[in-house]
């Protein structure tokens, strides 16, 4: 907000003794792992990423006010941050034709701090490739002229030259079992359907950014 933020007013809600007993929770665009600290710091109990869902609104203040129990396995907002945070600033290549589908996957990706970088069709990403060093690509199945599987071979073709795995993760609007081995044995290391969510592609991404063996 402008002039005080939220942090700041949270801060003088901890300094008034007259505020003890108001509990604080944060909404905020960005999950990062410094707001995290201070939410702590400031006794925020609770710190979500917006868009909000109505549900999981309801659900976090009713928790917060201690109405209904915590989920097992929950973890306060406030608390350490998601793996995610730790992964803030990797480079991800993006392969979509579909200019509304590739601006809404960059938006999900800039929101936890990812760094995208658009192309449109199989020969760019072989392009972008030659020129450039990615953590990990979103890959389209359904591409005009070279689609996302005959990319992801040729990719894994020049791999066994110059060694190494880059993580390819389909996105596509078929979610047959048949497609999804299609993918899996074109090469590529999980699959999507779209259209794509926001908490499965971050699911997704951890998964395969947090493995010891990606990329390796």
């Amino acid at each position: 907000m402008p002039e005080m933020d939220g942090f700041e007013m949270a801060r003088h809600i901890c300094e008034d003794t007259d505020l003890a007993a108001v509990m604080v929770m944060m909404l905020s665009s960005c999950d990062l792992s410094n707001d995290a600290v201070r939410c702590r710091e400031l006794g925020i109990l609770r710190y979500l990423v917006k868009p909000v869902m109505q549900a999981d609104l309801l659900a976090a203040i009713l928790v917060t006010l201690r109405l209904v129990a915590e989920a097992p396995g929950a973890r306060p907002a406030s608390t350490a941050p998601s793996g995610m945070d730790a992964l803030a600033g990797r480079r991800i290549l993006v392969a979509e034709d579909h200019p509304v589908n590739r601006k809404l996957v960059s938006k999900m990706l800039e929101k936890r701090s990812l760094v995208p970088v658009l192309v449109a069709n199989g020969s760019e990403v072989l392009h972008a490739l030659e020129s450039d060093t990615f953590d990990l690509i979103l890959m389209d199945v359904q591409m005009p002229g070279m689609d996302g599987l005959q990319t992801t071979a040729a990719i894994r073709e020049q791999e066994k030259t110059t060694g190494g795995h880059i993580p390819i993760l389909a996105m596509t609007a078929h979610a047959m079992n048949r497609d999804r081995e299609k993918c899996l044995a074109a090469g590529m290391d999980a699959y999507l359907s779209k259209p794509v969510r926001a908490p499965a592609l971050y699911e997704a991404i951890e998964d395969l950014l947090s493995d010891p063996a990606a990329g390796a």
